[in-house]
């Protein structure tokens, strides 16, 4: 805030909550700040809670909503990996390029896992092995654990080969918003799934 005879400033915010302050400084700065905060209020108020994304995934969504707001509301709810590869692609509407770069991160996180410097269905092969894995879910000596390890190698290894390798060796194909959100949740899903496996010690 400032004088305007003197040009003198003062942080309006602090000699209004302040104790020391002369009389007709801390009326304008009480004035000042009652202003701004009826302004917040103001738009607080005009905020449609119906058009959010809520946190808690038991409350249903508004229907109507636009398809593309509750995307951009979701991706940063998406595995923080996937979130940070793809987001700037994906804003900037390089769709094709998202795809791509979505299966590029899985492939990437798991490497950061295994400190390994292999690629495509070699990593997977060495991750997830039945025979001394890398990363497991569990006791392999349980069939339910064991399907599972061996199931969710088969998946990774098929986004590999039946959405990058294509994407690789396609130019110029053309892919809307929505598939392509899609793609990156199931990026995000892998991620998580790889969150929940563990290092084996042998």
């Amino acid at each position: 805030m400032q004088t305007a005879s003197t040009g003198d400033e003062w942080d309006y915010v602090n000699n209004a909550i302040g104790m020391s302050e002369m009389a007709q400084i801390k009326g304008q700065s009480l004035q000042m700040l009652i202003d701004e905060l009826n302004l917040i209020i103001g738009k607080l108020r005009n905020i449609n809670l119906d058009n959010e994304i809520p946190d808690n995934s038991s409350i249903t969504i508004k229907s109507g909503v636009e398809y593309d707001k509750l995307i951009f509301e979701y991706l940063p709810k998406l595995h923080h990996y996937i979130y940070k590869s793809c987001f700037k692609l994906f804003k900037d509407g390089h769709y094709t390029q998202v795809i791509e770069e979505s299966v590029k991160a899985v492939f990437e996180y798991i490497r950061k896992k295994t400190n390994l410097k292999l690629d495509g269905a070699n990593l997977i092969n060495e991750v997830f092995s039945s025979n001394k894995p890398i990363l497991s879910f569990g006791d392999l000596n349980d069939k339910n654990i064991y399907d599972e390890q061996i199931g969710f190698m088969n998946m990774v290894k098929a986004f590999f080969q039946g959405v990058r390798s294509p994407l690789a060796h396609t130019q110029g194909k053309k892919e809307k918003m929505i598939k392509t959100f899609e793609y990156l949740v199931m990026a995000s899903l892998f991620c998580r799934r790889i969150d929940d496996t563990k290092k084996t010690t042998s």
